[in-house]
């Protein structure tokens, strides 16, 4: 018994050493940034989690993860694959969960596993022949690329869509899975210098976007090394990492210390650092479009009445669309494909039908009103 004490009080002590040595190292660096006339100030800091595939059963060791995190006042990006988002969506206590972490700060962002990872989401924009000649099977195709982002734009609701965690390095032609308007890419890898960078640009194909860069955390020893290479770095603006939903379930002491080591930064999400910056690629959405009736309205009864209409307005001419989903996320009728439309009112009936002509059950779907810098999503109780 008395051994035990004393093994315990020795590994707290040196728990506490290791802190104070932590707080020096980051304090110190800080000090030199400010007088070094070179360095802008303060470094950023961006915390991101990939939530996996194969990891979608996790979702409450996530809640313990973000509560963590907002324990120590630091907003995650919260990167989500097509199966969190079903996850999510098919259980409104995590879908309260996600709209409190919104509250709290934390972003709601994507990540996609493409056809040339070894954990493919199963959701592309890739032809048949290419995802066979990338060694996956066709049939296990769960949707395109659209598809997922419908389901995304529910989970998200008015929060604005704007960081993209994927497609990896080896797909060779990221512009087919890209979504267009989310203009953050964060990028990055286990080499421990990625995890500083500043915001620049980047192209894939036709899209351009503003890229920050990340770190892959998976234990304290990554975690020490990043410490230590941060106290000899020189004019640092962005300190960004990355780690995984299962590393954390694991051991979540290399996210503490990171969490404590990040408190002399400014810690904001990878949505926040971009926007601030002078990174501004030609698609860039605003933040403002964000809430609800900023620039985008849609009104009907509700419920709704088969054969009822739907008026809907837009603050400034642009192409707009306007689609109904279920609450999995998955299209049910295209009531107005994206085509120029005049700021102001407009009006459209909806009979209750899919896109083939077939009545749609009763129940609750989801209205999407979408521009290219905007987005508005609604709820609406069909009856029979």
């Amino acid at each position: 018994m008395h051994t035990q004490r004393s093994m315990n009080s020795g590994a707290g002590r040196v728990r506490n050493v290791r802190r104070v040595v932590r707080f020096g190292v980051l304090w110190g660096a800080f000090a030199l940034a400010i007088a070094d006339p070179g360095t802008a100030g303060t470094p950023r800091s961006y915390f991101t989690i990939h939530c996996d595939p194969n990891e979608s059963p996790l979702f409450p060791v996530l809640i313990r993860f973000v509560d963590l995190a907002t324990r120590y006042d630091t907003p995650l990006t919260i990167e989500l694959t097509p199966q969190w988002t079903q996850v999510i969506l098919a259980d409104s206590v995590k879908l309260q969960h996600v709209r409190m972490w919104q509250a709290q700060g934390h972003e709601i962002a994507v990540h996609h596993h493409g056809i040339y990872h070894a954990v493919w989401d199963r959701y592309t924009d890739y032809s048949d022949a290419e995802i066979a000649a990338a060694g996956q099977l066709p049939a296990l195709r769960l949707g395109t690329m659209a598809d997922f982002r419908a389901m995304l734009d529910i989970v998200a609701g008015d929060s604005l869509l704007f960081t993209y965690g994927g497609p990896g390095n080896a797909d060779p032609q990221p512009e087919v899975d890209w979504l267009p308007g989310l203009t953050c890419k964060t990028f990055g890898g286990r080499d421990l210098s990625d995890a500083f960078s500043t915001p620049h640009y980047a192209t894939f194909g036709q899209y351009t976007a503003c890229e920050i860069n990340y770190c892959y955390i998976p234990d304290l020893a990554t975690v020490d090394s990043i410490q230590s290479l941060y106290a000899n770095t020189m004019d640092l603006d962005v300190v960004g990492v990355v780690t995984h939903v299962h590393e954390f379930a694991q051991d979540s002491t290399f996210v503490v210390d990171w969490l404590q080591f990040v408190q002399a930064t400014e810690r904001k999400t990878a949505r926040q650092i971009v926007r601030e910056s002078a990174c501004t690629p030609t698609t860039n959405v605003t933040e403002r479009a964000a809430s609800r009736g900023a620039g985008l309205q849609v009104n009907f009864p509700n419920p709704f009445p088969p054969g009822a209409a739907m008026a809907y307005a837009l603050g400034r001419d642009a192409r707009a669309s306007l689609v109904v989903h279920d609450v999995a996320g998955r299209r049910v009728r295209t009531l107005v494909a994206s085509a120029p439309h005049a700021a102001g009112p407009h009006r459209i009936t909806w009979n209750g039908t899919d896109d083939t002509g077939r009545r749609v059950a009763a129940g609750v779907y989801v209205v999407l009103l979408r521009t290219e810098r905007e987005v508005s999503s609604y709820r609406l109780a069909l009856i029979p």
